[in-house]
Formats: structure tokens, C-alpha cells, sequence
């Protein structure tokens, strides 16, 4: 079964020959269904799965089993397992399901619960925009909130209305409990102006409204003159507009604007000092306003002058009436929004499923128990509560529903367990094709065997494409389950051989190692540089023997009797020796096979001074192999190159027969040089020691773990520097 891409277009990550996918396009599937995706970081492959899981806007086209998808597509055949730095047993804000609930209906929970995180979002945006617009309720503790008598609909306009929180507690149940206790309060007629007045007042800043409420009516006491204090502002107001007038306004008396403005003022503030400061803040609102339905001028007036309270008693429970209105008026509005919605449908329906018997297979079950019991060393339980829903224990610990910490678990058995749960989902569910990003990159060594092992047992039965930038998830595989899966190589750069590059292996009637069979097996490297007639295969037999140097010292690292080839072959990998070695002999010594015929004697001088070929071994029978050959003699070039310049500038600065490595190098020569220092440090190609051999003995690591034109970026890069030292544009000292 085959999987056929047309388009990728995903700006900023895919080069646009992706947008027109014509070549290298192509993965098969295994006879087991299985497919291994490689690829360096920063190619794309978690970009990839992403598009696919439409997780991020991209544009995509395949044909698979007969049909056609695209990123509108709505019966998408992928289900994606990623977010491994990320997972988390406990309840996750926005999981699809319980990570611990399977069964038959799975797929239909999942469809259920994103309709519901939909119809739930959709109720609480709707709900603030209608607030804000309707009543300018932007924020928590709004005017109408600290004044309704409803105190679940307070608290929800509260919680909607805070810009940090937006309701996020409340989930789909909380919000259909509120929408079924709502009760609304005895109709009531209203005068529809005072309605507005208030409507619009209410969140006013400093709000009058407001402030009539919460007046402290028994405070009044009759101040003789106060109803004329409205008649005098205004006249105060009018003489100010007039304050240039320098004529009399009565001739006879002699009276200026200005004295009279002044008498007035006078008389204001003895009025207004009688007040409390309560008093004080509401009348100068007071006496600001101008036409509106209440009379609010006319009744404070009259109180302040007679000391009769009932006005405003009146006035205050004709706005509270008002404002009792417009909370029966958000009630039911708000229901409506959540009618419309249909959450109380969904959930209805969801609850259907969720209260009904879920089975989980014999041999899910078997699987889950055993595989956890062998991996946590921790008894588990998988049982049916009263309500025949599953129950899950471990060490008689519920494990269902429970806070991370608080289960009896360690991070690495908590992630696996997260893990293998979303593997049976994987299997369980409907979709065709199982995408798995990066599945042990996030788990320590002590899992991911038994990761890999989960993948191969629970997804047998499926199609299944891991992606990984760890040739440990490839190996770990093979040794698992042996050729049960395709391999391919993931190339995305500028002018590149781009797409899936399928890494060949071995027919099964043949004993000829291809690739695949180099990279995930050690002998097979072997048997090949043993094999005479893989000389014919060799295209550049220099360049091979340069590029095996640093592979060929781990080796012999580990023959004890041959341990004088390491300490030779150390000669040719540091930038400050000068001895000439021959690596014919030293690969015949080792491998047994000649591969020039003649000596073939260098030092680093030569290596440096060596224009690197584009095929070293055949290119059509191991491209995979003649690429990692091609990164590995550039490392060592690389190296060597930034030894020897380092070196030269000062050979009396450094102790050769403590024999440092290249870091320690660097340190000692640019020790005053923080910046230059930093920028070797972290090139890719220059971290690497060639250590890495000695402890995984495979060849195509690291050099596998860096694209051609990342490669070519920092060779380039690493050229400068060296010239610039070599002609004092960069100082050292």
C-alpha cells in the first residue's frame, strides 16, 4: 500500500518544491505495514506531521488507498501521536478524551467531545461579545454584576467577563447547570426610556446610577436654600460665559457680572460644605445634569431642601426594578445563546456513551496489563466499577482521573503509560494511517526498548509512519522485529534532492548488504570493507581510506591485540602531527582486503590540501553510505583545519603530547576570544570527536545527522574564520 504525495506548501519550512511534489514523492508501506522516516532536526519532520494532523496552516495533497485528501478534507485518514516533551497522564486542558477510557465507540467520543470544546467555546465568546456590546460589560466586578441579585449569573459575568480568566472554569456540565437554574424574575413594565437610561449609564466610569444606589439616603438633613443651588449654578455657569462684561447689569445699583458670579459662588459653597463628602461627589453629578427620565435633579433637590427621603426611596427602587429587568433580560438571552449552541444535545448524547458498558478487547487488555506489569514492576488491576466503567489501578492506587503527583509512579513510567494508552487508542481507532513523532526521543534509555516494543505489538494490524531524528528508533526496531519496516531519508533544502528518499535493503535471496543493512547493523559494515569486491564499488579509493580513518581507530579500539593502529591512526586525526601513515595498510591490517594495490601514505597536510570527490563509493548502489562518507572526511577536514590553523599561529602554546582534543584547544588559543570561541564551539560538525564511534560503532552517526547544504553553511563558515586567522584579520591575543 502506497501513500502518494502532490503538494506540501508550509511557508518558512518546506522549499517550494514541495508545492509541486513530483519525485521522491512516494512511501510504501511494508509488508507489516510499517514505515521509518529520517531525518536531521530543523528538516520539517514534525512540520510534516503537524500539516497532516492539521494542527498548523499548511496546504497538503495526497492520494492514498484510492483516494484523494487535502487539508479540507473531513474524513482526514491520519491520526497523529506527537507532543512527547508535553505529555501528561493527568487531565490535560484540551484532551480529545480520557487517555484512559477505550473502546468500541472511541470514535464517536472523540467526534462528541470536539463538538462540545467547540459548542462550549463558541457559548462563552458569544456570551462577552454580547455583554460588551449590549451593556459595556468589558471586566470582572462590572457595575451590573456587584448589583444583580442573582448570584450565579454574577459570578459567570465575572468569570466571561475577566480578560486574564474568560470562564475557564467553567466546562460544558457547569455551564448547562447554570443554564437549568436560571430562574427569571416576575415581568415587570418598565418605562422603556428609563430602561435605556440605565442601560447606558450603568458601566459608565463612576457610574450615577451606581452611585444612587449605594447613597446612604438616611444620611440627608434639610439645608434651608439647596432646591435654589440648580438655579444658581446654571446662573454661575451663564456669568462665566460672560465673565468680559464690564457694564452693570441693574444701572441704578451699579452691579457687575463679576460681583454677582462671586456672590453666588459664595453662597454655593456654604451650601456644599454642609454636606458629607458621600454628598458632596453625588450632587456635583447632580447638579451636572441636564433632561433624563428619572428626575434625579428634581428629587435630590427636593429631599436636600425638606429633608423628605421617600423620593429617592421611590427612585432607587424604580432603578433596581429597571436593573431587575435587565438581568431577567441577559438571563434569557443567555440561555438562547446556549440553546443555540446545542451543548446541551452533545453532552446529553456524549453522557450516553461515556455511562454505557465500555469493553476493551481480551487481548487489549491482556497487553495493557501485562506490558505495564513488566515495565513499572508494579501491580496493575483493570476492572469494571458498578457502573460498569473501566477502572484502572496500580499498587491499588486509582489511576483514572488522578493528579500527576499523586500517582505512584516515576515521570519515565508515567510518560510510557501515556504512551502505550494513546497506542491503543491509535488502534482502536478508525483511521488508516498512524503517524508517530519522535516516539523515545523524550524517555530515557531504559524505555525506549520497551516503547518500540508497544509500537510493533499494539499497531501491528495498522499502517504506522514513525518519524525520527534518532537512528536508535530505526535500530531499536530491526532488532525488535527484523525488516518490518521501509526506511526512507527526508531531504528538504534548496536545490537538493528533495523528498522521501527511500533507504534500500538487501533482497531476501541475496547476501549483498544495501543501506539499510550498513546503518542499522555493525557487522554488515564490517563484512562490506572485508569483501574484495566491494573494491569495484569504490569510486575514489584516496578519499575512502581518508574517510574510514576515523572509524577504523574506534575499531581497532576494540581489537586489544591490534591497539598500535588506534595510536597510528590518532597521527591523522589532530591538526598539530606531522607523521605520514599509511591507511592502505592499516585498512588491509584490519579489514584484510588491499584496497589501492600500493601504499598510501599521508599526514594532515595531505588531508587538508584534498578537494573532496561527490562519490566516493557508488552513488546509485549506496547513496546513503557515500554521503555519510563524503560528512565524515569533511568533519575531519573540518577539524584538522581548525586544529592546524589554531596551532600554527603559536606551537609553543600548546603541550602535543598530552594529546588535547579540539575543544580543548580552542579554549587555550582563544581564551581571550569569548565570541569567536562560542561560534566554533557550536558548529555541528566541530563538536563532533569521533567518539561517537567508539561507543555505538556506527559509521553514520554523526555525520547522517546533518544536511547537505547545513553542512556546506558551516564549511564555509569555518573556511573564513581559518583564512581570516591565518591573516591576522582576527586577533588571538
Amino acid at each position: 500500500m502506497k501513500l502518494c504525495f502532490k503538494k506540501l506548501k508550509l511557508l518558512g519550512r518546506f522549499v517550494p518544491s514541495f508545492e509541486n511534489w513530483v519525485s521522491n514523492n512516494e512511501l510504501e508501506f511494508s509488508e507489516n505495514g510499517f514505515i521509518n522516516i529520517y531525518a536531521p532536526n530543523g528538516v520539517g519532520k514534525s512540520s510534516l506531521a503537524k500539516a497532516l494532523k492539521n494542527d498548523i496552516v499548511a496546504e497538503y495533497e495526497y492520494d492514498f488507498n484510492g483516494k484523494t485528501y487535502t487539508e479540507k478534507s473531513k474524513d482526514n485518514p491520519v491520526m497523529v501521536i506527537d507532543d512527547f516533551f508535553f505529555r501528561n497522564i493527568a487531565a490535560r486542558d484540551n484532551e480529545k478524551l480520557s487517555d484512559y477510557i477505550l473502546g468500541s465507540q472511541i470514535a464517536k467520543e472523540l467526534e462528541l467531545k470536539e463538538k462540545i470544546e467547540s459548542a462550549k467555546q463558541n457559548v462563552k465568546d458569544s456570551v462577552i461579545a454580547y455583554l460588551k456590546k449590549e451593556y459595556g460589560i468589558k471586566s470582572k466586578d462590572s457595575n451590573f454584576s456587584t448589583l444583580c441579585n442573582n448570584s450565579s449569573l454574577a459570578d459567570f459575568i465575572n468569570a466571561v467577563a475577566n480578560v486574564r480568566d474568560k470562564a475557564k472554569n467553567y466546562d460544558e456540565k457547569k455551564i448547562l447547570e447554570l443554564s437549568a437554574k436560571f430562574t427569571l424574575n416576575d415581568k415587570i413594565d418598565y418605562d422603556t426610556e428609563k430602561y435605556k437610561y440605565i442601560k447606558e449609564n450603568l458601566e459608565e466610569k463612576d457610574s450615577l446610577i451606581k452611585q444612587i444606589i449605594d447613597f446612604d439616603v438616611n444620611s440627608i438633613k434639610t439645608i434651608e436654600g439647596f432646591s435654589k443651588l440648580d438655579i444658581d449654578n446654571d446662573a454661575i455657569e451663564i456669568l462665566k460665559k460672560h465673565g468680559n462684561i464690564k457694564t452693570c447689569i441693574f444701572e441704578d445699583t451699579h452691579i457687575l457680572p463679576t460681583d454677582i458670579k462671586d456672590r453666588l459662588e459664595q453662597n454655593k459653597k456654604i451650601i456644599i460644605d454642609k454636606l458629607s463628602v458621600e454628598q458632596k461627589k453625588i450632587v456635583k453629578r447632580i447638579l451636572d445634569l441636564t433632561i433624563e427620565p428619572f428626575k434625579i435633579k428634581e428629587t435630590f433637590n427636593n429631599a436636600f431642601e425638606t429633608g423628605d427621603i421617600a423620593k429617592i426611596n421611590t427612585l432607587i427602587s424604580d432603578i433596581k426594578l429597571i436593573i431587575s429587568q435587565i438581568e431577567n433580560t441577559i438571563i434569557t438571552d443567555i440561555i438562547k445563546i446556549i440553546d443555540e449552541s446545542k451543548l446541551n444535545e452533545l453532552y446529553e448524547e456524549f453522557k450516553k456513551i461515556i455511562n454505557a458498558k465500555i469493553e476493551l478487547s481480551s487481548e487489549d487488555e491482556l497487553l495493557l496489563k501485562s506490558i505495564i506489569e513488566n515495565c513499572t514492576n508494579k501491580k496493575v488491576n483493570i476492572g469494571r466499577d458498578e457502573n460498569k466503567n473501566i477502572i484502572f489501578t496500580i499498587e491499588n492506587n486509582n489511576f483514572i482521573g488522578k493528579a500527576r503527583q499523586e500517582l505512584p509512579l516515576s515521570t519515565g513510567e508515567q510518560n510510557f503509560i501515556s504512551l502505550y494508552f494513546e497506542l491503543l487508542a491509535a488502534k482502536n481507532s478508525n483511521k488508516e494511517i498512524i503517524i508517530i513523532d519522535d516516539p523515545i526521543s523524550s524517555f530515557d534509555s531504559i524505555y525506549k526498548n520497551k516503547i518500540i516494543y508497544s509500537i510493533i505489538k499494539v499497531l501491528i494490524h495498522k499502517n504506522v509512519i514513525i518519524l525520527t531524528h534518532n537512528i536508535n528508533t530505526i535500530k531499536l526496531m530491526q532488532h525488535q522485529y527484523k525488516n518490518c519496516f521501509n526506511l526512507y531519508l527526508l531531504n528538504n533544502e534548496k536545490n537538493g534532492n528533495n523528498g522521501f528518499i527511500k533507504i534500500n535493503k538487501k533482497d531476501i535471496d541475496s547476501d549483498e548488504p544495501k543501506d539499510m543493512d550498513l546503518m542499522l547493523e555493525i557487522q554488515n559494515i564490517i563484512k562490506l570493507f572485508s569483501d574484495t569486491k566491494f573494491v569495484n564499488d569504490i569510486k575514489n579509493k584516496e578519499q575512502f581510506l581518508l574517510s574510514t580513518i576515523s572509524f577504523m581507530r574506534s575499531y581497532t579500539n576494540l581489537l586489544q591485540t591490534k591497539n598500535s593502529h588506534y595510536k597510528d591512526l590518532c597521527k591523522l586525526m589532530h591538526g598539530y602531527e606531522t607523521m605520514k601513515i599509511d591507511v592502505n595498510e592499516k585498512f588491509k591490517q584490519i579489514f584484510g582486503i588491499d584496497i589501492m594495490k600500493k601504499e598510501y601514505k599521508v599526514n594532515v597536510e595531505d588531508i587538508l590540501n584534498i578537494e573532496i570527490s561527490k562519490e566516493i563509493v557508488d552513488n546509485t548502489k549506496y547513496p546513503l553510505l557515500n554521503r555519510t562518507l563524503i560528512h565524515i572526511l569533511n568533519y575531519l577536514k573540518l577539524r584538522l583545519m581548525v586544529e592546524n590553523t589554531l596551532y600554527k599561529t603559536d606551537i609553543a602554546k600548546l603541550q602535543i603530547n598530552s594529546n588535547p582534543q579540539l575543544h580543548q584547544i580552542i579554549e587555550i588559543y582563544l581564551k581571550n576570544n569569548d565570541e569567536l570561541k562560542s561560534l566554533l564551539l557550536s558548529k555541528k560538525t566541530l563538536l563532533n570527536e569521533f567518539n561517537h564511534f567508539e561507543y555505538d560503532m556506527c559509521l553514520f552517526m554523526p555525520s547522517l545527522d546533518i544536511s547537505d547544504s547545513k553542512l556546506q553553511e558551516e564549511k564555509e563558515s569555518i573556511l573564513k574564520i581559518c583564512e581570516d586567522i591565518k591573516n591576522n584579520k582576527i586577533s588571538l591575543k
